[in-house]
């Protein structure tokens, strides 16, 4: 048997390894007797250009240019601007009125002009600008508790397009890793088919095995190109980075899921229901407000141009709530209030099911995972070497080592996905409640 192939590090420029990843280690082909080998360990590292693309970078770009963003920071201080309107008091009014000219007899001319000067003043009754500038201050809270939101949002959208980024970008590694070895393949089995030692048609299936390959990724470039894209646009911008700077650590086990539901409640998204009903319940109470009408008192001066005598005039009007009482106004203001306490249940139960949804995710992901990396692979690796031994020894035939080393690419490829959905939940969880899902990790 000939010696066992002495594995080397098969390094990309500017590729670091992410904690616990899998590591290519092909067997240089011109140097053993064994025509190709691949050891994997852990999976293809990240790229690590020096211009690469952090995720703190990502965000601050989203942040100062989300057009999203400065369209809720616009609501936000509208609001602002509301509340100091609704603190405003009734402006008072001028009358000036003249009468007895213009006319005939002794009314001719401006002999007998009355002239009127008064001022007028609403008073408004029943706490009406109290139960105003209340509306108005949740109305606020509310547009600033959105906002608030909306850049959580914001954030885990990038964080989400980063990590699709940098899974492209290992998806694209782990592709060239194969075309790598594919070509490695294809010259092994020429320099045999030129020694005598394998057919012709074994030629062409390890070219055709390569160039399959060479077009997947040809794929996978193409997804990292629009995933780069996408990224971009969370700013508004071009993909002007080569590479995201990153890792895939493996799917970790999340805490238990009684410890999650039990910062539920303490989400920065729970007060946003309890806002809104109470909001409503300030829009119910103005409601009532404006059943009440208000008093409007006036006073002034009157003069008559023929005696030149003055006289002072006083005056106080009401409206009478004989054909509009605002009851409409006050039924659906109850109404909305009753809506905003249904919305605050549903929320609360949608948050409870995502939750549970998100934390069996990160189970069931962070279980396959662990159970590919520590059963699965070593078993599939083991069996690759001993198949390419068994080839180099015309004991197998290309096809079966071929279908060894798909299989073995592909168990990468299911890790590879099991650490993408496990970021992608773990996102969304962090969105849900507001912090990391563990304590001590950054979000």
């Amino acid at each position: 048997m000939p010696p066992r192939a002495t594995a080397r590090w098969r390094r990309l420029p500017g590729v670091r390894p992410d904690p616990g990843d899998i590591f290519v280690l092909p067997t240089d082909l011109a140097r053993h007797a064994t025509p190709f080998a691949l050891a994997l360990v852990t999976l293809v590292p990240g790229l690590a250009a020096a211009d690469a693309l952090t995720r703190e970078e990502a965000r601050a770009r989203a942040d100062s240019a989300h057009p999203g963003l400065a369209a809720m920071v616009a609501e936000a201080a509208a609001r602002a601007a509301d509340l100091d309107q609704a603190g405003a008091r009734p402006n008072p009014e001028l009358e000036v009125s003249f009468e007895n000219f213009a006319g005939t007899g002794d009314a001719s001319g401006l002999d007998a002009l009355e002239a009127t000067f008064a001022l007028s003043q609403t008073l408004e009754l029943g706490s009406k600008r109290s139960a105003r500038v209340r509306v108005a201050a949740l109305e606020r809270d509310l547009a600033d508790l959105d906002l608030a939101a909306r850049r959580r949002q914001v954030r885990a959208e990038v964080d989400h397009a980063f990590a699709e980024t940098l899974v492209a970008q290992r998806r694209l590694a782990l592709a060239d890793t194969l075309v790598a070895f594919g070509d490695e393949l294809l010259a092994a089995v020429t320099r045999r088919v030129r020694a005598g030692g394998a057919s012709l048609i074994e030629e062409r299936r390890a070219r055709v095995a390569a160039e399959t390959d060479r077009l997947r990724r040809d794929d996978f470039a193409r997804d990292l190109e629009i995933a780069r894209a996408q990224l971009a646009a969370q700013w508004g911008g071009d993909p002007d980075f080569a590479a995201v700077d990153g890792d895939l650590a493996p799917a970790r086990t999340p805490p238990p899921l009684a410890a999650l539901l039990e910062r539920l409640p303490r989400r920065p998204d729970a007060r946003r229901p309890e806002l809104r009903t109470a909001a409503q319940r300030a829009a119910a109470d103005e409601a009532r407000a404006t059943g009440t009408p208000d008093v409007t008192l006036s006073g002034g001066l009157r003069r008559w141009s023929d005696t030149g005598d003055l006289a002072w005039i006083l005056g106080v009007s009401v409206p009478l709530p004989l054909a509009d009482r605002r009851d409409g106004a006050k039924r659906a203001a109850r109404h909305r209030v009753d809506a905003a306490e249904g919305l605050r249940l549903e929320q609360e139960r949608n948050a409870e099911a995502e939750l549970r949804s998100l934390h069996a995710r990160l189970v069931t992901t962070a279980t396959e995972s662990e159970a590919v990396r520590a059963r699965i692979l070593p078993e599939a690796i083991a069996a690759f070497e001993e198949a390419q031994e068994a080839y180099a020894l015309g004991r197998l035939r290309l096809t079966d080592v071929l279908d060894v080393e798909r299989a073995l690419f592909e168990l990468h490829a299911r890790e590879l996905d099991l650490r993408a959905d496990h970021r992608f939940a773990t996102i969304e969880l962090e969105h849900l409640l507001g912090a990391p899902v563990a304590p001590g990790e950054g979000n």
